[in-house]
């Protein structure tokens, strides 16, 4: 994959909403790695290589707020040189790292191993602390430590957190502007379970994730963030209910984000009728009224962002009986171009929600194009269908639905911690 710092990409069209240039066609100079000019097509200007932008969408880089390197303890399924050339050929330039791995980051010294490993990294790796002392839900870590360190967040891990526990997070988090993420579960309720509560649960005989434990807990954690006064980020929601509740939520005040994984707006849980451990997810997939509902609510707001959820898996725990597989998916390579396939949404909303709305809630100024900004951006054939074969998986995992799929709208270019990366040769 080449690499270069001083280039411009002539006539390609600018999708990014809040600039105002935005659905013309442009030239974008770039010189030593930062943004020199962005002016309406022809102007151009003197560089050391124009790059032909016709038919080309440049679009900010993605930024996940949550996506799964298995560094430290897991580099088996993953490591950060193999997660970041998924994620930049995925056209993710930032990507918040999961901090539940082997051992979880619940102190500065996990904080300092991510930012270590982005010193390398062709992406912007950013670092994730955890919302409790080793993840077992029992005491709050020193999060004033990790956030003075460089955690941009600190997440709750898939899994319940006490009332009191999460109370203390949310108004410590306040004091020091640091941000909650919190994923809602009630566990006895999900307890043992693999797929949706459906039709599909009683046709495959598999126990069951019913919608009451994702919202029960949501409407918890909302109560708790209206009662702390402080900001919190719900890591995933999937049903209509969650939907309600973030929205009611939202108007009455409650300083609230909340994201859904792409593979949500996509799938359903017929999708595992066939027992497909590669469908296994959590939150799994809902019913069809429940995709629609997502769907709805990222076109009106209610959603603010978009995650690719990446979370590699070998191969021996997901080629087993789906109830003793793993829950997770590989996705920073197909988050985009799997949703701009299966036209959920048009390219507009989905830079809002995959880029500029996480970069706003990440608080990071290296995403878009003012003039001086480092280089972050991608440049896609929004038209092209291409296949998506096991050869040109990046990551160390295969565990996708995905493998062997029409995608359409392939990123041609990325452009990452000023450097822009060819993957046409």
């Amino acid at each position: 994959m080449a690499e270069q710092t001083t280039f411009e990409i002539v006539g390609a069209t600018l999708v990014a909403t809040k600039h105002p240039l935005n659905g013309k066609k442009i030239v974008l100079a770039v010189e030593s790695g930062r943004i020199k000019e962005i002016s309406e097509y022809p102007k151009a200007t003197k560089n050391s290589k124009s790059i032909n932008g016709e038919g080309l969408s440049i679009t900010p880089g993605f930024v996940d707020l949550l996506g799964s390197f298995c560094d430290p303890g897991m580099e088996h399924r993953e490591d950060f040189l193999s997660g970041a050339e998924a994620a930049l050929y995925g056209g993710y330039t930032h990507v918040g790292v999961n901090p539940f791995n082997e051992p979880v980051a619940d102190s500065k010294s996990g904080i300092s191993y991510v930012k270590a490993a982005n010193q390398s990294s062709k992406i912007n790796l950013l670092p994730l602390g955890t919302l409790s002392v080793g993840g077992a839900n029992t005491d709050i870590p020193e999060l004033h430590d990790m956030a003075h360190t460089g955690a941009y967040a600190f997440f709750s891990g898939k899994k319940q957190l006490s009332e009191k526990l999460l109370l203390t997070a949310l108004e410590y988090c306040q004091g020091i502007d640091a941000l909650p993420m919190v994923f809602p579960i009630v566990d006895s309720l999900a307890e043992e379970g693999q797929i949706n509560e459906s039709i599909v649960s009683s046709q495959t005989g598999l126990k069951a994730i019913p919608n009451i434990a994702e919202s029960m807990a949501l409407a918890n954690i909302l109560k708790l963030a209206k009662y702390s006064g402080g900001s919190v980020h719900i890591s995933h929601i999937s049903c209509e209910e969650s939907v309600a509740l973030i929205k009611k939520a939202k108007e009455e005040g409650v300083r609230v984000t909340c994201a859904v994984a792409s593979h949500q707006l996509i799938h359903t849980d017929k999708d595992c009728l066939d027992f497909d451990t590669r469908h296994k997810v959590l939150p799994p997939y809902r019913k069809e009224q429940d995709r629609q509902a997502l769907i709805s609510a990222c076109k009106e707001g209610i959603v603010d962002a978009i995650i690719s959820d990446h979370s590699p898996v070998d191969i021996e725990a997901k080629k087993t009986e789906f109830d003793h597989a793993e829950f997770g998916i590989i996705n920073f390579q197909t988050a985009f171009s799997s949703l701009w396939a299966a036209d959920v949404l048009p390219i507009d909303k989905l830079v809002e929600l995959m880029a500029e709305n996480p970069a706003k809630i990440l608080k990071l100024k290296t995403v878009g194009f003012e003039i001086g900004t480092e280089a972050n951006f991608n440049l896609i054939a929004t038209d092209k269908k291409y296949n998506f074969p096991v050869a040109e998986v990046k990551s160390k995992s295969l565990n996708s639905p995905f493998l062997n799929k029409e995608l359409k709208g392939e990123i041609l270019y990325t452009a990452a911690k000023g450097k822009l990366y060819s993957k046409i040769g």
